[in-house]
């Protein structure tokens, strides 16, 4: 678990990167998760849509503004 160390059971449901080991501790881990889980989230978004139709010039930006 990224916030307690302990085995994890699931993953953040928004990047799937994260494990956590309960709803607790991702809520507790939230406030330095939140920044990297956003990029994260659309880096698989992009990778979704590159793969199935090669645009990804208009996500790639919205990544860099935030």
């Amino acid at each position: 678990c990224a916030n307690c160390n302990r085995e994890a059971y699931a993953e953040c449901s928004l990047c799937r990167r994260t494990p956590y080991c309960s709803q607790f501790c991702q809520r507790k881990d939230w406030a330095g998760h939140q920044v990297e889980c956003v990029r994260g989230a659309a880096e698989t978004v992009m990778l979704i849509v590159e793969s199935s139709s090669g645009e990804t010039a208009t996500l790639a930006r919205v990544t860099e503004d935030q």
